[in-house]
């Protein structure tokens, strides 16, 4: 069985993370996620100590089953089945006074793997592989997966283990979800003005703009194309389809109204936002302390009255006849 380790690409001044490989035609290939101009360059890797474990992370320490059905540790069963004798892959650490002469060293405590700029293969029917893989799996410099990976739970990660497919797997996920938010601005339901909200509120133009059907599905669609980081932290796809779910409900609706309310008062200077604050300008009074609780400023029964002021002032600066 073969398993994948690759660097995680990332930006150079020498754009080495954009090189690809080249087909037997001179065509571009996928990228090779290089981050090094030299292949002589590379990371190494070893089974370091841990005052948990009181001694190397080898990763060996955990237990498996056996043909007999037996619970045994990782280090047994491995010593087994490359027929070593036993206490060859155990995990003591160095102590002061220890002789560095490689004949009195164990084997982790002197093996030090190297990570391919790229892709490492190892071949776990290999015993050196096998080890290597299970270190691996311990630093907190391999990320479990490059789904793990890409949500960011592996902070310090330079490389990541590659799961057969699941690149293919990720990429049909991203292009799916990207599918059924397209699919959305077909909605019968969907009418200019609301496609209009929906830009305005996805911070994609202001309220200030006039946009037909073509530049508002346009730039709804390139939203979703690109999919980049909102504002509030979540990607254009996520937040346009956690906005989708509140229109598909009255009480949805209604809030996105207000959202969109407060957008265009932001926009034409009625409102201003400072440090989280938003605060209304010609009666100098604070209507939240957060968009959420402008939101509900504008919404709640009791203030409608303050409400059609805002509206009458809105009004008043797009020129409109009161």
């Amino acid at each position: 069985m073969k398993v994948f380790i690759k660097s995680i690409p990332r930006e150079t001044v020498s754009k080495v993370s954009e090189f690809r490989n080249i087909g037997s035609r001179g065509e571009k290939g996928r990228k090779m996620n290089k981050t090094k101009l030299s292949d002589k360059c590379k990371d190494g890797i070893q089974a370091l100590y841990s005052s948990k474990i009181g001694g190397l992370k080898t990763g060996l320490y955990k237990t498996t089953t056996n043909a007999d059905g037996e619970t045994i540790s990782l280090q047994k069963w491995a010593e087994e089945k490359w027929n070593q004798s036993p206490g060859f892959l155990g995990n003591k650490s160095f102590r002061k006074g220890n002789s560095m002469n490689p004949e009195d060293m164990t084997y982790f405590q002197k093996r030090v793997w190297k990570l391919n700029d790229g892709t490492t293969v190892l071949d776990l029917d290999k015993l050196d592989d096998w080890c290597f893989y299970q270190v691996a799996m311990e630093s907190k410099y391999v990320a479990s997966s490059e789904k793990e990976w890409k949500q960011h739970k592996w902070p310090k990660a330079t490389h990541y283990i590659a799961l057969e497919n699941e690149s293919e797997e990720l990429k049909y996920k991203k292009n799916h979800k990207k599918s059924l938010a397209i699919s959305k601005l077909h909605n019968e339901d969907m009418t200019l003005s609301w496609k209009r909200k929906f830009v305005v509120i996805l911070g994609v133009s202001s309220a200030r703009n006039t946009l037909t059907e073509e530049t508002a599905v346009n730039a709804l669609f390139d939203g979703i194309q690109d999919n980049k980081t909102t504002s509030t932290g979540k990607d254009f796809v996520d937040r346009f389809m956690e906005i989708y779910k509140k229109f598909e409900t009255p009480e949805g609706r209604e809030r996105l109204e207000s959202e969109y309310l407060l957008n265009e008062l932001i926009d034409y200077n009625i409102v201003f936002e400072k440090a989280g604050t938003y605060n209304w300008k010609s009666k100098a009074l604070d209507i939240g302390f957060t968009k959420e609780e402008s939101v509900d400023y504008l919404i709640h029964p009791k203030k409608q009255a303050q409400v059609e002021d805002l509206i009458k002032e809105l009004k008043l600066k797009k020129g409109e006849i009161l």
